[in-house]
């Protein structure tokens, strides 16, 4: 008689292979796999993160552009904020203030 075993198979999405081993990962978590033979008997989950700052912003375009969400930002509020900017490189070549009213 023949019986069949079911064996739980992960699939990964991506692994890193190195000289000592190699991580597998996958939306669910990630498995190390170690070259002498210790290996991860179960899929670990990743470690909890906050975004930074530039992520976040990437973030709330894609959902405007996907969704029309509005993000934390006015088109107006990036604009003053580049004006900025724009005023200290003029203030520094000129040696002066520069009256931010007058950034176009």
């Amino acid at each position: 008689k023949c019986s069949l075993r079911r064996q739980q198979v992960a699939v990964y999405a991506s692994a890193l292979y190195g000289v000592d081993g190699s991580i597998r990962a996958s939306a669910d978590g990630f498995e190390i796999f170690r070259a002498g033979g210790e290996n991860g008997s179960k899929i670990r989950s990743y470690p909890d993160f906050k975004l930074s700052a530039h992520a976040r912003e990437l973030v709330a375009f894609t959902r405007y552009v996907t969704d029309g969400v509005q993000g934390p930002t006015s088109a107006q509020s990036e604009r003053d904020s580049l004006a900025v900017v724009e005023a200290g490189y003029k203030s520094a070549s000129g040696r002066g203030p520069v009256d931010l009213r007058c950034i176009k």
